[in-house]
């Protein structure tokens, strides 16, 4: 008979589904901010402000090779 999946199982499945949409997320983001999309063009489909998209994801990067995101946040003045 085969294993049971537990709560925990499921949840810890969750969690991996929603780290890998968020990284998925953050490099359409990057890649649109990239490609000339406006911070209000990004919103819209995001469905927030602009004011809010910008604050969320300014930091947001990307490698172009790799795919690899991150955020940069400025340096300390």
């Amino acid at each position: 008979m085969g294993s049971q999946v537990t709560p925990l199982d499921q949840l810890g499945n969750a969690v991996a589904v929603l780290r890998d949409a968020e990284a998925a997320r953050d490099r359409a983001v990057a890649a649109a901010l990239t490609g000339g999309a406006t911070w209000a063009e990004i919103a819209d489909v995001l469905g927030v402000s602009a004011s809010a998209a910008h604050k969320r994801f300014r930091w947001v990067r990307v490698d172009p090779d790799t795919g690899v995101v991150w955020r940069e946040p400025p340096l300390p003045r």
